[in-house]
């Protein structure tokens, strides 16, 4: 007999078993506030699960952006946390998952889906006949080694935690950005709030801004002790090619770290200027890929789409 799988939105109750099955597949914990604070938007979930005789087998969930796209307002799904239970892979069912979720996501007037899959998801992603592979890229690791450490004292002294960004001028941010030929998650005040400071981890997010006349920056930073001391640059802001970036270095050239950025280029962040600083292109290898929706795929729609101003904030990894 073959089997029913049955396909839904999440529901509250749901989170736990979702939780389960994210520690079978990844071996970490998800944290159930994470979880509401990533994918519950205006009063419902945007993820989606499969059950198999009332068992939870499989989830994906999306993040909803309002993003500028060809000087229009639109909303777009940013997708994480795609897995399948383990005894349920190579059955098609992750296909059949994400062929369900685009259907409601259609209902919800998304505009289309983009993707941040690994190496294996993009396999499984490869054989959707609807999505549509964009790049891949490595990010830029400065790896500094000297007798000191970088611990948390050392950072909540030089920079300010990200709680007291609501300060700042963020009129300066939105006006930055080049409107033509490119699109960006709308990154404004409400944005940047939700994103980093009521984050379930914010205390790991600090900022570090500088002006000189009428040139500004604006770094947000996250802070993290692996088997090595991380600095995640995740959002760079600055109306002047490579405007700050040094300055915020220098901070750190006495101690032992490893300061990560992606180049983009759109973001004011020269490949050269990065290779002067001595950083070098490494893994961790990040790719990229979207689900046309409820889009005009026009070859305007294609042209634009590959040239996205990207950030490490705009995924669920830093």
């Amino acid at each position: 007999m073959k089997k029913r799988y049955v396909f839904q939105r999440t529901n509250q109750i749901d989170i736990k078993y979702i939780q389960s099955l994210y520690h079978e597949v990844f071996k970490k914990k998800l944290s159930s506030k994470y979880y509401i604070w990533q994918y519950k938007h205006k009063k419902k979930f945007f993820s989606y699960i499969v059950k198999e005789n009332n068992q939870i087998i499989g989830h994906v969930g999306f993040s909803i952006k309002s993003i500028n796209f060809d000087d229009k307002i639109v909303n777009c799904a940013f997708r994480h946390t795609s897995m399948v239970a383990n005894t349920f892979r190579n059955k098609g069912i992750y296909t059949q998952l994400m062929s369900y979720a685009s259907k409601q996501l259609k209902k919800e007037n998304i505009s289309f889906v983009l993707a941040w899959p690994n190496n294996l998801n993009l396999q499984s992603s490869n054989n959707h006949k609807n999505f549509n592979f964009m790049k891949s890229f490595k990010t830029y690791n400065l790896k500094l080694n000297f007798k000191k450490n970088v611990d948390t004292n050392f950072i909540k002294k030089r920079f300010s935690n990200i709680n007291k960004i609501k300060k700042i001028n963020f009129n300066q941010i939105e006006n930055i950005y080049e409107k033509n030929n490119q699109w960006f998650i709308i990154k404004n005040k409400s944005y940047l709030l939700k994103r980093y400071v009521k984050h379930p981890n914010s205390k790991n997010y600090f900022f570090y801004s500088f002006t000189d006349k009428d040139k500004f920056c604006l770094i947000i930073f996250r802070y993290y002790n692996d088997d090595l001391n991380y600095i995640n640059i995740v959002e760079y802001f600055s109306n002047d090619l490579n405007f700050g970036i040094s300055k915020f270095i220098d901070y750190f050239r006495n101690h032992s770290c490893v300061i990560q950025v992606w180049n983009c280029r759109y973001n004011n962040l020269s490949h050269s200027f990065l290779k002067y600083l001595s950083f070098k292109i490494s893994n961790p290898n990040f790719n990229i890929g979207f689900y046309p929706l409820c889009i005009k795929k026009d070859n305007n729609f294609y042209k634009l789409i590959n040239n996205y101003n990207y950030s490490m904030g705009d995924t669920d990894v830093f």
